[in-house]
């Protein structure tokens, strides 16, 4: 949905002759999602296709969206490009649903909450440790943050099923060192970190 905003804006700003930076887009499409159509999630799926690249973001508590650029060597980019392979699920997912059920688990100020800002706060650690790893051109160190990441996400039920995890569990089987579901979860796209072997992977 953020691809599609951010596409639909440029394409009628083009055809109106009127210019927008990047930036613009970004929030514009933001504010589209979030609040017109007031749907759960966060912005980055704007940002990112807006502004392209490898980025690193962070959001405060008055919603505002700061953006780092993540300059990678050539060998980094290559190799990244090399080792992450995706796989298209064909189940279809429901990310309004997902997105809610976890805000309202949130909200509820409980010890289910607070397990769930406790997994929200071990994903953005993570994320600082992916990004460093990247920065420092370690992709395998990188590649296991994915299934760090898989472990932590996973705690929240809603966001697989037994059909995922089995898929899952085969890909690290055949020799993933991480992997993860893209988006909201249930379904969609897989992504795995895969370093040696890949067409017997791709088999599998």
């Amino acid at each position: 949905s953020g691809a599609f905003e951010v596409g639909l804006l440029h394409a009628l700003y083009t055809y109106k002759k009127e210019p927008i930076s990047q930036i613009e887009l970004a929030e514009k499409a933001a504010e589209i999602e979030l609040k017109k159509l007031e749907v759960p999630g966060g912005p980055q799926d704007m940002y990112i296709t807006a502004l392209g690249g490898i980025q690193y973001f962070t959001l405060n508590t008055q919603e505002k969206i700061h953006n780092e650029p993540i300059l990678l060597s050539t060998e980094t980019i290559a190799g990244l490009e090399y080792n992450l392979l995706y796989f298209r699920t064909g189940l279809q997912h429901e990310t309004r649903r997902i997105h809610e059920e976890g805000k309202v688990s949130v909200e509820k100020k409980d010890k289910k909450s607070a397990s769930f800002i406790k997994m929200y706060d071990d994903i953005k650690a993570l994320g600082q440790q992916a990004k460093q790893y990247l920065k420092e051109g370690d992709i395998d160190a990188y590649g296991r943050t994915l299934h760090d990441h898989w472990l932590i996400k996973t705690r929240q039920k809603n966001v697989t099923n037994s059909q995922i995890d089995e898929w899952y569990e085969a890909g690290m089987k055949a020799g993933a060192l991480g992997g993860k579901i893209m988006g909201a979860g249930r379904g969609g796209w897989f992504v795995f970190y895969v370093k040696n072997n890949k067409k017997t992977f791709r088999k599998k």
